[in-house]
C-alpha cells in the first residue's frame, strides 16, 4: 500500500476528513480551490504522484509517481490570524514528529523549512495563508520522502534507509504530527518566540552541524544568529 493510501486510511480511522487521489496536478492547488470554500475545520489532501507539484518560489517537488514519497497538504482553519512566526513552528513540529519513528534519527532542520536526515534531504515544507474575514485558512504542503527518495542532483534520504519501522509506527506519526500541526498554528498567532521554542529550535537547526556552523541564537522574532551575521527566518 501507498505512503499516501495509508495516510488516508489513518485519517478516516480518526473521522478527519481526507482527499486521496493516485495522480492530480498539486495537492496544494488543489486544496486552495476546495478547503476555504467548505465548512470543515481540517482536510488532508494526498497523492502518489504531481503533475505539476511545487515547493517554495520556482521549484518544483520531485516525486516517484508510485507512493513511496508522501505527498500532502494538511489544511486548517483558524480564527487567530497566523503571524510570520507560524513557519519555523511549523518546521519545529515536523522536527519533534519524526522521532516518533527512532529518538536517535540524525535529523536536522535547515531553514526555511526543509528536513535533513544525515547528508540528505528528507522532506520539505510549503506553508501558505489564505486570510478571508475572520477566519484564516492554513495550507501545509509536506513532501517527506518515507520508503524511497528521488535520484536528483541534491542529495536524498528516506526514512526506510535508517529505521525498519515506518509502515508499523505510520500511524503513530500522523496523530502526533497532526496535535503538533495544531499547537504550532495556536502559537504562530503571536508575535514572538517562547524561550522554549527559540531553545528547541536552535537544537533543530544546529543538529550535526560543525561547530564553527553552528547559529548562536534565536531571537523573539526568529532571526537567526550565525557566523555569517544575522538573518531574519522569514527573508530566506
Amino acid at each position: 500500500m501507498s505512503i499516501n493510501l495509508l495516510t488516508h486510511e489513518w485519517a478516516q480511522t480518526k473521522n478527519l476528513k481526507s482527499q486521496y487521489y493516485p495522480e492530480i496536478t498539486s495537492t496544494n492547488d488543489v486544496a486552495k480551490a476546495e478547503f476555504s470554500q467548505s465548512q470543515q475545520d481540517f482536510c488532508l489532501y494526498l497523492a502518489d504522484h504531481q503533475t505539476k507539484g511545487r515547493g517554495r518560489g520556482d521549484q518544483s517537488w520531485q516525486n516517484l509517481g508510485d507512493g513511496e514519497i508522501l505527498l500532502s497538504t494538511w489544511c486548517f482553519k483558524t480564527d487567530k490570524p497566523p503571524q510570520p512566526l507560524l513557519t519555523p513552528l511549523l518546521g519545529l513540529a515536523l522536527y519533534e514528529s519524526l522521532f516518533v519513528f527512532d529518538s536517535s534519527l540524525p535529523l536536522r532542520l535547515k531553514a526555511p523549512n526543509d528536513m535533513y536526515l544525515g547528508e540528505g534531504k528528507l522532506s520539505g515544507l510549503l506553508v501558505e495563508v489564505d486570510q478571508q474575514g475572520p477566519v484564516a485558512s492554513v495550507y501545509i504542503g509536506l513532501g517527506l520522502n518515507a520508503f524511497g527518495a528521488p535520484k536528483i542532483d541534491t542529495p536524498t534520504a528516506s526514512l526506510a534507509d535508517h529505521t525498519q519501522n515506518v509502515r508499523q509506527l505510520w500511524a503513530d506519526f500522523c496523530k502526533y504530527l497532526y496535535n503538533q500541526f495544531l499547537i504550532a498554528i495556536e502559537k504562530g498567532a503571536l508575535k514572538e518566540l517562547s524561550e522554549d521554542d527559540r531553545d528547541d529550535l536552535l537544537e533543530a537547526l544546529n543538529s550535526g552541524l560543525p561547530e564553527d556552523q553552528q547559529y548562536t541564537d534565536v531571537s523573539p522574532q526568529c532571526d537567526l544568529h550565525g557566523p555569517s551575521g544575522v538573518t531574519s527566518w522569514m527573508n530566506l
